[in-house]
C-alpha cells in the first residue's frame, strides 16, 4: 500500500508530514513526477516499471487498469517510491499501485484449448501426449511396470524418498501425485528423487512460481552433492540466479539445455510450447495444486 504525502521540496528534502500524522501525495511540477511514501512491506518493483491504479481508484469507467506512470526511484528503507507520469494521470492520489504483470497466455490457452478439443472428439485418452493430464483429472491410479493392479505403491520396509524413487522409475507413461501439508518432507523427497533420476534422464521442473522452482532445484543441489553427484541445474528465469543455479532468459536456450545430467526449470509458459512436447522423460510439478 502506499500512503498519501505532502510535497517534496525541489531540493531533494525530506517529505513532511501533516499535522493529522497522514501522509499526502504531491506532484513535482517541473518532473511531472509522483512521490509517495509506503509501510514496510515486500515489494517486486523495480526502477522502468510500468504501475497501474487499483480497480476501486480507476477514473476509467469500466476499471480495466489505468496507467500512472513508470518508477523512476525506489528506496524500501526510505520508504518512498518516485513514480515518472504522464499529463493525463498528473492529478490522480492513487492509495495503491500494482505493477504491470499482464503476461502473454498464447502458449496455454493453445494447450489448453488442443487438450479440450481432443477430448471432445475423441474422450479421455490413455495414450499420446494428453494422456499424463487425463490421469490427473481423473484420478487414475499410477501405472508402474511389473506391478499388478492392487499392488501397494510404498512397501513395508521403505522410507518416502526410497519409495519415491522406485515407483518413479517403474511409471509406465504415468502420474505419480505425492500429497501432504508443509513440512513432511515432498521438496526433500522431491529433490533426492530428481537428483537420482536426472543421471540417466532428461528431467524438467515447473511451479506456480520462479521462487518455487528455486526452492525446489535448491533441494536438487543439496541431494546431489549427498549422493556426490554432478547436475547441472537450469532455470529460465532473468533475475540474480542464487549459487549453484544457471538462469537463462531465452526459452528456446532453456529448451537446449535438456540433457542427461541436466534439471531444467520453467514456468507453464515454458513447458506449454509446442515445441517443448516430448522433450522430457520426467516432469515434476511442485506445487500442482
Amino acid at each position: 500500500m502506499i500512503t498519501k504525502q505532502k510535497q517534496k521540496s525541489k531540493s531533494g528534502s525530506s517529505p513532511l508530514k501533516s499535522g493529522n500524522g497522514k501522509e499526502w501525495l504531491s506532484i513535482l511540477k517541473s518532473l511531472e513526477t509522483l512521490l509517495a511514501s509506503h509501510t514496510p512491506q515486500e515489494t517486486a518493483l523495480a526502477i522502468g516499471d510500468a504501475v497501474y491504479v487499483v480497480r476501486d481508484e480507476d477514473p476509467a469507467g469500466d476499471g480495466v487498469g489505468t496507467r500512472l506512470g513508470t518508477v523512476a526511484e525506489i528506496d524500501l528503507g526510505g520508504g518512498y517510491v518516485v513514480i515518472k507520469q504522464g499529463t493525463k494521470t498528473a492529478t490522480l492520489r492513487p492509495t495503491a499501485v500494482f505493477r504491470d504483470q499482464v503476461v502473454p497466455n498464447e502458449a496455454l490457452e493453445d494447450a489448453l484449448l488442443a487438450f479440450g478439443e481432443h477430448v471432445r472428439d475423441h474422450g479421455f485418452p490413455t495414450e499420446g501426449p494428453f494422456a499424463r493430464a487425463a490421469d490427473l483429472l481423473l484420478r487414475r491410479r499410477p501405472r508402474l511396470a511389473g506391478a499388478a493392479a492392487g499392488d501397494a505403491l510404498r512397501r513395508p520396509d521403505e522410507d518416502l524418498p526410497t519409495a519415491a524413487l522406485r515407483v518413479c522409475r517403474g511409471l509406465d507413461g504415468a502420474v505419480l501425485p505425492v500429497q501432504g501439508p508443509p513440512g513432511t518432507g515432498k521438496s526433500y523427497t522431491g529433490g533426492r528423487t530428481i537428483a537420482a533420476l536426472a543421471a540417466a534422464h532428461r528431467v524438467g521442473i515447473t511451479a506456480v512460481s520462479h521462487k518455487v522452482i528455486d526452492h525446489l532445484l535448491q533441494s536438487v543441489h543439496e541431494g546431489s552433492k549427498e549422493a556426490g553427484r554432478r547436475v547441472r541445474l537450469v532455470h529460465k528465469h532473468d533475475d540474480v540466479a542464487p549459487n549453484g543455479i544457471e538462469y537463462l532468459k531465452d526459452n528456446d536456450e532453456a529448451l537446449a539445455a535438456i540433457a542427461h545430467g541436466t534439471v531444467v526449470g520453467g514456468t507453464a509458459w515454458m513447458w506449454a510450447l509446442s515445441r517443448a512436447e516430448g522433450r522430457l522423460d520426467y516432469l515434476f510439478v511442485d506445487e500442482a495444486g
